[in-house]
């Protein structure tokens, strides 16, 4: 594309590309296929031929890949320009072949997931011949050189129809009926039809190649009769070396989506459908899209639920396990020595790129569901990935450690994660007898739910400070004070007494998603007012004030993650909690 110098040699704002892809959506694919064309159908079509595209490239994917290779490609030669390193040729070339490998890895991942999650989308039945497009590498007649010395031109005609049908559409303009069986004229009978002169055509041109292409690879007289290709007997004949043979081939074309062959169609994948049609349904107590199966089935951090799809495991689980053993396998064969250094490195290098390219193909997987997802609900879906609030989703459920969750509790925050609403909540508020909502459930001050789990968070919070520094912390109201009996917070001897103040919030009330407010927004509000509210009470008692401000899904404000961390380095100091990482212990 002329564009794509452009992509390389300068770092371009996606807005700035919108318009063109615009043009290709809705001006461009459209006249190929004569006929509207859905967005599911251009995010398919916008992909290299190999994966059953069109090779129209797509403007936003270029310029996200193509200007990060290009640096990456020419990083030796840039530091020889800015005088950091001598040039040397070989380094040059290896860096650009590593980088270019690299780039072509992540977005062959990248395009596979964009085109398994456009495909739901898409009429089941025509899924068959998109498979077979990527699946077999049909794509050789968009990419060769249209010649009519080599049989490889097509007028315009021709090329719309072979569009058209590698997209499981209907060429126009078809006849209502056949001109030798007087039938309906579809697709498939026009396919199938033996007396049809399409089909006797396309035939006889297949099989007059064949015979052309056999007589220069072998030489010798090759005669077409009928269905196939005859000869060798005056000479030449196939084989190799000396043991030459004559031999007959007969040509056979067959319409692998005619009736009697799609409807007895099988799921290739079983083990993800009982997932996504029987597990996730029963999670949830309701019916999951397609692209809400794609957004749980991916890892907790990216929001899903941690269960993992299988397509994307047997995807990467096998090369990364044959890149992780190469070491091993070498030595086994004789190949080569064994070295434990070698073998360990390549083990970390190989699960490393793994797990690089998956998180790519996870992020790349989580994009392209969400524009399909409700707007509503995208707030809380960015949250759970953005913010990584899903420590209660993998943390070992313990009622010493308040981390246990029963039936109903696990299944209404899975629901609540996805921005549904759980079911079996009453009509009305019983304190104030509003319509009981989940926002009003979270927001009602005079509701049971929300006074209890405040103070459960107030209570473990003056636990926790407790066994951190000792000294003797209580309760009181909406926070914990405490420290002046000895302890109190801070680092060696610098401590004194302190007051916390818990505060929980609905980032997604009403009044905060009608003005689309940021998450960090909301936190720092909160944290402003209860500084300000606190300030004259701190001055006069010479305490230390901190703001603990959380969202009802688990977002911390700035000064809650500062107190977090200190408290964790505090507890790791403790015998009982020697030997635990601090991500584990800070959660």
């Amino acid at each position: 594309m002329e564009w794509d110098y452009v992509f390389r040699v300068v770092l371009t704002d996606e807005c700035a590309l919108s318009p063109l892809r615009e043009a290709i959506a809705k001006e461009l694919l459209p006249a190929l296929l004569g006929g509207l064309v859905t967005p599911s159908e251009v995010d398919l079509m916008l992909l290299p031929a190999r994966f059953g595209g069109t090779g129209i490239r797509d403007p936003l994917d270029r310029v996200t890949a193509a200007y990060p290779a290009s640096r990456a490609s020419t990083k030796v030669v840039s530091k020889s320009v800015q005088g950091k390193a001598p040039f040397h040729p070989g380094d040059h070339r290896a860096t650009i072949r590593h980088a270019l490998t690299q780039s072509k890895q992540q977005q062959d991942v990248a395009h596979k997931i964009k085109r398994e999650a456009a495909l739901p989308h898409i009429d089941r039945r025509r899924h068959r011949v998109l498979f077979r497009s990527a699946e077999y590498k049909t794509s050789g007649w968009l990419t060769a050189l249209l010649s009519t010395d080599n049989n490889t031109g097509l007028d315009a005609a021709e090329f719309r129809d072979a569009l058209i049908m590698r997209y499981g559409r209907h060429p126009p303009g078809l006849a209502a009926r056949c001109d030798h069986c007087n039938q309906p004229l579809t697709v498939d009978h026009a396919l199938c039809c033996k007396r049809y002169g399409l089909v006797i055509r396309r035939h006889n041109e297949l099989r007059d190649t064949f015979a052309e292409l056999i007589g220069m690879a072998w030489g010798g007289r090759w005669c077409t009769s009928g269905g196939g290709v005859e000869g060798g007997r005056g000479g030449g004949g196939w084989g190799q070396g000396g043991h030459r043979r004559a031999a007959s081939f007969n040509i056979c074309i067959t319409d692998a989506d005619a009736p009697s062959y799609a409807s007895k169609n099988r799921s290739t994948n079983p083990l993800r459908e009982a997932i996504a049609k029987e597990l996730l349904p029963a999670l949830l107590g309701g019916l999951v899209t397609p692209s809400e199966v794609d957004l749980m089935l991916l890892p907790a951090r990216f929001g899903g639920t941690g269960i993992r799809d299988p397509l994307d495991r047997v995807t990467a689980a096998y090369p990364a396990s044959r890149a992780s053993t190469k070491v091993v396998s070498k030595s086994v064969q004789g190949k080569a020595p064994f070295h434990p250094g070698d073998h360990r490195a390549t083990i970390r290098h190989a699960l490393t790129q793994s797990k690089q390219q998956q998180d790519v193909a996870h992020k790349i997987k989580r994009e392209a569901a969400l524009p399909h997802i409700d707007r509503r609900r995208h707030r809380v879906l960015f949250r759970s990935a953005e913010y990584k609030t899903s420590g209660w989703l993998t943390a070992l459920l313990s009622t010493d450690n308040n981390t246990g969750l029963d039936a109903a509790e696990f299944r209404d925050a899975l629901i609540m994660r996805y921005g549904r609403h759980p079911p079996g909540l009453a009509a009305r508020c019983d304190h104030c007898n509003q319509p009981l909502t989940v926002d009003h459930a979270l927001c009602c001050k005079r509701y049971g739910l929300v006074i209890r789990r405040h103070n459960e968070l107030r209570d473990t919070f003056a636990e926790l400070i407790g066994m951190a520094w000792g000294g003797r912390w209580c309760t009181s109201g909406g926070g914990v004070e405490g420290g002046r009996g000895g302890g109190g917070w801070g680092q060696g001897g610098h401590r004194r007494a302190a007051s916390f103040n818990i505060c929980i919030t609905d980032a997604d009330a009403p009044s905060y998603a009608s003005k689309n407010r940021s998450t960090k927004s909301i936190l720092k509000q909160h944290e402003t007012a209860k500084k300000k509210k606190y300030r004259s009470a701190v001055c006069d008692s010479r305490v230390t004030f901190c703001p603990l401000v959380v969202t009802c899904d688990g977002v911390w404000g700035h000064d809650a993650n500062v107190f977090i961390a200190h408290m964790a380095h505090a507890l790791l100091e403790k015998e009982e909690w020697k030997g635990r990482g601090f991500s584990r212990v800070s959660g």
